[in-house]
C-alpha cells in the first residue's frame, strides 16, 4: 500500500513540476496563439497590399505545417515543443522577409477605386465598349461590396482575404486584356 501511495504522489508530482505535461500544455496553448498572430499578419499584409497573394499563401502553408506539428504533439508521436517553437520562427522570419515596405498589389480596401477609373479611363479612351465597361464596373461593384461588408466586420479571415484578393487581381487581369485586345 505504501507503494502505491508513493507512486501515486511520485505521479502526482511530475504532473505538477514545471516542464511536465500541464507545464507543456500552457505552452503549447501559447504557442498556438503565436500561430494565430501570425496568421491574421499575413492576413492583415495581404489586406495593405504588401505582401503578395502567392507569398501569402505560402507563408499560410508553413502555418498548416505548423498545425500538424500541433496534433501530432498532441497525439503524443512527437515528445517536445521544440520543433513547433522553430517551425514558428521559420514562419515568423518568412513573413517578415515576404512583407514589402510599399505596397506591391492595391490590397484590399473598399474605398480604393483604381479598379473603377481603370475601367472608366479605358472606356473613355474608347478601348472598351459601353456593355463591356458597365459589365466590368458590374464586377468591379461586387467586389468592393464584398470588401465592405469585411471592412464592417471583424475584419477579414484569411480565406475571404485570399478569395477577394485573387478576385481583385482577376478582375485586374480581365480589365487589362479587354483594353488591350
Amino acid at each position: 500500500m505504501q507503494r502505491f501511495r508513493a507512486s501515486v504522489l511520485s505521479m502526482a508530482f511530475l504532473l505538477i513540476s514545471p516542464g511536465c505535461f500541464g507545464a507543456n500544455g500552457s505552452e503549447l496553448i501559447q504557442l498556438d496563439s503565436d500561430r494565430n498572430d501570425l496568421l491574421k499578419q499575413i492576413t492583415n499584409e495581404l489586406s495593405y497590399g504588401r505582401m503578395t497573394l502567392a507569398d501569402a499563401e505560402r507563408t499560410k502553408g508553413e502555418l498548416d505545417k505548423v498545425v500538424a506539428l500541433e496534433t501530432k504533439y498532441k497525439d503524443g508521436t512527437i515528445k517536445r515543443l521544440q520543433p513547433i517553437r522553430l517551425a514558428l520562427q521559420k514562419t515568423q522570419a518568412d513573413i517578415k522577409a515576404a512583407i514589402h515596405p510599399d505596397k506591391v498589389w492595391m490590397g484590399i480596401d473598399s474605398h480604393n477605386k483604381a479598379l473603377k477609373e481603370k475601367i472608366d479611363a479605358a472606356f473613355d479612351a474608347k478601348k472598351l465598349t459601353r456593355d463591356e465597361a458597365d459589365n466590368l464596373g458590374q464586377q468591379e461593384q461586387v467586389l468592393r461590396d464584398r470588401e465592405t461588408v469585411n471592412d464592417t466586420s471583424n475584419g477579414l479571415e484569411y480565406d475571404d482575404a485570399i478569395s477577394i484578393a485573387t478576385a481583385i487581381q482577376e478582375l485586374d487581369k480581365k480589365i487589362d486584356q479587354l483594353a488591350n485586345d
